[in-house]
């Protein structure tokens, strides 16, 4: 039968809604499969597949992946089937070692009326090793990161950085000094630019203070610029990076933070990030937030506590702007507490 369904996968952090639309099968064949997009979660590809018929149920499968020696990833996730004509459907949670190439398969066999919508939630993934331990894979955005610090600068001036060969100006934290390079600032930001092209403090005394970073954030900023920035440093230092960017007009760095923090984003820090989102102008970020609370229907996991909170410490732009996406989405905005 003809493909009237679309196949493509919209994608929040960990969350990923297929919306199925128009007829998907047919009474009389013998079998009958639907298959999305590829979509990428936590850095690797899924597919989703939605059979009839034969073994009817929702598959999700890993697509080929070589993973190091003695090494597995495991994952739970959850399956929900939600439909304007038919009752929310939650599948069991999931903890599995997935084999590329084969998939999971939650047996459900129900004749939902379109359009209705597929989601699965990662809940966690972790790397098993040899010996029984296991740690989390939380860096959605290597390959993109990896990318990213490479075109900016080459991987070689790392050493010039650590060494501080033919340094030139001082870098003043909030409880340190780090050395670094007029040319490097200058060539990856404006505002740094600016400082060295004018009759400025920073020019006349070669100081940049940075009291608002302590040393170690610094320094992964300094390494982002020259190009060696290693993952879990970006990731321990994200938040206070994408001020930084910001407040330095540092585009790549703005885009790398903003997309790593959509990458994991839930409902126990949406609010957190739609707020830094809103102080630092991060456009993508702030949109990526609102399209989970209200379009993937995550406003009511957030608990009334966090939404009061949330409600009396926002910047009232803010608030009002939360408000209307609330009236739009047919929700009755909460009391705000005083």
């Amino acid at each position: 039968m003809g493909n009237t369904a679309g196949t493509a996968v919209d994608v929040r952090g960990r969350l990923a809604h297929w919306k199925i639309a128009g007829q998907w099968y047919s009474e009389t064949d013998a079998f009958t499969c639907k298959i999305s997009d590829t979509f990428k979660i936590n850095g690797w590809n899924w597919r989703l597949y939605l059979e009839k018929n034969r073994n009817p149920g929702i598959r999700i499968y890993l697509e080929p992946y070589q993973f190091p020696e003695n090494q597995l990833l495991v994952v739970r996730f959850v399956l929900r089937v939600t439909g304007a004509n038919c009752e929310p459907i939650i599948s069991p949670l999931y903890e599995a070692v997935p084999e590329t190439g084969r998939g999971w398969c939650w047996p459900i066999d129900r004749n939902w009326q379109s359009p209705f919508v597929i989601s699965v939630e990662f809940l966690d993934f972790k790397i098993s090793m040899p010996n029984g331990t296991s740690g989390s894979t939380k860096l959605p955005s290597v390959d993109k990161l990896q990318h990213l610090a490479a075109q900016s600068t080459a991987r070689s001036l790392s050493h010039v950085l650590d060494d501080s060969v033919h340094a030139d100006i001082t870098i003043a934290t909030s409880d340190g000094k780090l050395q670094a390079h007029k040319v490097i600032l200058i060539a990856r930001s404006p505002v740094f630019r600016s400082m060295f092209t004018h009759d400025l403090k920073e020019k006349i005394s070669s100081t940049i203070e940075i009291k608002d970073m302590t040393s170690e954030s610094s320094k992964t900023l300094l390494r982002f610029l020259y190009g060696s920035v290693e993952q879990e440093e970006f990731w321990k230092h994200r938040l206070v990076l994408l001020g930084a960017a910001n407040k330095y007009d540092i585009t790549d760095l703005k885009d790398a933070c903003e997309e790593s923090l959509l990458e994991d984003i839930d409902a126990n820090n949406v609010l957190d990030r739609l707020q830094e989102a809103w102080l630092y102008e991060a456009g993508k970020l702030k949109r990526g937030c609102f399209r989970y609370l209200f379009d993937f229907g995550k406003i009511h996991h957030v608990s009334r506590e966090e939404m009061h909170d949330f409600l009396r410490k926002a910047d009232r732009e803010l608030v009002v702007k939360m408000f209307d996406k609330m009236l739009e989405s047919g929700i009755a905005p909460p009391l705000i507490p005083m």
